[in-house]
């Protein structure tokens, strides 16, 4: 099947293949036919506003042409602006340790989900310190691995009161591995278990480091340690995990009903979207696609997307987007509250599905008690 693309500058384009993005993901090296580098920098400069505009500028462009214009328009911004996805990455790695700072300040008494979430958001960044490490050399600083068993073993030799049992028991499991430990001449390793102790600390000390090792060697991709790991920590740290486990009710909220919770609570926020969307429903699914454009969520905008009656005023958001530090869940949660507030029923279940499927765990941190 061949498809004939024609643009505003009159370029016609010939796409050979089905359409679909799967045909041009990996041939950005080597262009689709009838593209050449010039034609693609020209196309590219036509379409107005910033790069993530320009991005929902493409897929308007390329809609009823190609079968996936939203992943076609992604991937044409890699090759166009291939660091883009870096910068951003910086940036939420900035947002996350703020994040992280603001909620060690006020969890002095934390719940087991807030240790949870927590947890899962301190792991990814401990793990780009160490690689930074890594990328610097040095003793003991060839192997990432080792690296993150130097990490694990010094912070639970730092927690207080010690409990020597467990950190012996983790030093000869590590030992007896084929990463050797990374704590001894590495003082940068010290320094960066330092930085976290903490959070550690005020986010359940032994446990929360438990969790914390455990979480770090399954990203090093360290199964069998892991496991182990887990099982020392289980049997040395019974009385504070049984501690935690007791004071949870075994019955939670289903996904469904965490959706619904959530959805409820952003329903004042998303009023002020529906007066500056003048309350109509296409106008409201274009700001929220736009929203999730904004957050380099390319599927998720391009499914939702239609052409609004009036433009979209970007200032707005962009200011929705920063509210919700760009994360893809708060955002989701959002953008839910307001097509709700429109019944638009076919929007609220694409983003549903969306986020069943990509977030279950997400879901399942974020239940309540019933």
């Amino acid at each position: 099947m061949k498809i004939f693309m024609e643009t505003d500058m009159d370029l016609e384009v010939e796409v050979e293949g089905d359409g679909s993005m799967g045909k041009y993901a990996g041939k950005w090296d080597s262009l689709p036919k009838g593209w050449t580098q010039e034609s693609l920098k020209k196309f590219w400069s036509s379409l107005t506003g910033d790069r993530k505009h320009k991005v929902t500028a493409c897929i308007k462009k390329m809609e009823g042409k190609i079968d996936n214009p939203g992943a076609f328009c992604a991937s044409l911004n890699d090759k166009i602006d291939p660091g883009w996805r870096t910068r951003d990455k910086k940036k939420a790695n900035r947002l996350a340790s703020r994040w992280l700072m603001a909620q060690a300040d006020k969890t002095a008494d934390v719940t087991k989900q807030q240790q949870t979430k927590a947890i899962k958001r301190i792991a990814p960044m401990v793990y780009q310190d160490l690689l930074r490490v890594q990328k610097q050399g040095g003793p003991y600083a060839s192997n990432i691995k080792a690296l993150i068993c130097g990490f694990i073993y010094v912070m639970f030799d730092k927690q207080k009161p010690k409990k020597s049992q467990l950190t012996n028991q983790i030093g000869r499991l590590f030992d007896n591995s084929s990463h050797s430990l990374a704590y001894g001449p590495n003082m940068e390793v010290y320094k960066i278990v330092d930085s976290y102790m903490g959070h550690i600390r005020k986010l359940g000390g032994w446990v929360a480091a438990g969790s914390l090792a455990i979480e770090l060697l399954s990203k090093g991709r360290m199964r069998t340690l892991s496991a182990r790991v887990d099982g020392i920590v289980t049997k040395e740290l019974g009385p504070e995990l049984a501690e935690a486990v007791n004071a949870e009710v075994k019955k939670m909220e289903t996904p469904t009903q965490v959706l619904k919770r959530m959805v409820q609570a952003e329903m004042p926020s998303a009023k002020g979207l529906l007066l500056a969307a003048g309350k109509n429903k296409a106008q409201i699914r274009a700001y929220v696609a736009d929203l999730f454009e904004d957050i380099n969520w390319h599927r998720l905008a391009g499914q939702l997307w239609v052409e609004p009656p009036e433009e979209v005023n970007y200032d707005i958001v962009s200011k929705i987007a920063r509210d919700y530090d760009w994360g893809l869940e708060p955002s989701a949660m959002f953008g839910l509250a307001a097509l709700t507030l429109v019944n638009d029923r076919a929007g609220i279940a694409i983003i549903k599905k969306a986020i069943k499927n990509e977030f279950p765990e997400w879901l399942k941190e974020n239940a309540q008690v019933i």
